[in-house]
């Protein structure tokens, strides 16, 4: 295997912030917000950074696990990297109802912020974080983007791929194809 690392957002969050935040925090319009969010980002990708930069040998993924629902932000990312790695995006697309409950109560619940909530309390607060993403959500569009990625559809019942090179690229492809998201 290669070096891997995650950099998940909610944990750099939870950090700086602590694990109850309302949820106009996670309100993409609301501006109160706004720096703190903007920091926690920068700290996350700097340290991703330094990851990547660790060793000169090849193969190190640095996974970098947020919401990057708008095309700035992923522009962004890739302006960022560009010096420091090969960026995929993956985007998780469901519409199943069904699916998407089993997969917060699997899941998410088990995040520190819900620990001191009860579980339809906390299935409320994370539907209500899903549709405040949903009100700027741009899908990632290989005609507008010129990004590799892949999108895996409705737990994996269907995956697209665009622009996806190399051994390692083709791996981490192998793994989404046989694993249950």
């Amino acid at each position: 295997g290669c070096p891997t690392k995650i950099f998940h957002l909610g944990d750099y969050r939870r950090e700086i912030l602590g694990a109850e935040q309302p949820v106009s925090f996670f309100d993409p319009n609301d501006t109160a917000y706004t720096e703190q969010k903007a920091e926690i980002v920068k700290l996350a990708i700097n340290d991703l950074k330094k990851f990547l930069d660790e060793e000169v040998a090849l193969g190190r993924v640095a996974i970098y696990d947020a919401s990057n629902v708008e095309r700035s932000t992923r522009q962004w990312i890739v302006e960022e990297l560009k010096d420091h790695g090969k960026v995929i995006f993956i985007e998780l697309i469901c519409a199943n109802e069904e699916m998407i409950e089993e997969s917060i109560r699997r899941a998410r619940l088990k995040s520190p912020d819900y620990k001191a909530l009860p579980v339809e309390d906390a299935v409320r607060d994370y539907k209500r974080r899903i549709a405040l993403r949903q009100s700027v959500y741009e899908t990632i569009d290989e005609k507008i983007e010129k990004v590799p990625f892949i999108k895996i559809h409705e737990g994996g019942r269907k995956i697209g791929i665009s622009n996806i090179h190399g051994f390692l690229a083709s791996r981490i492809i192998q793994f989404l194809l046989n694993v249950r998201i």
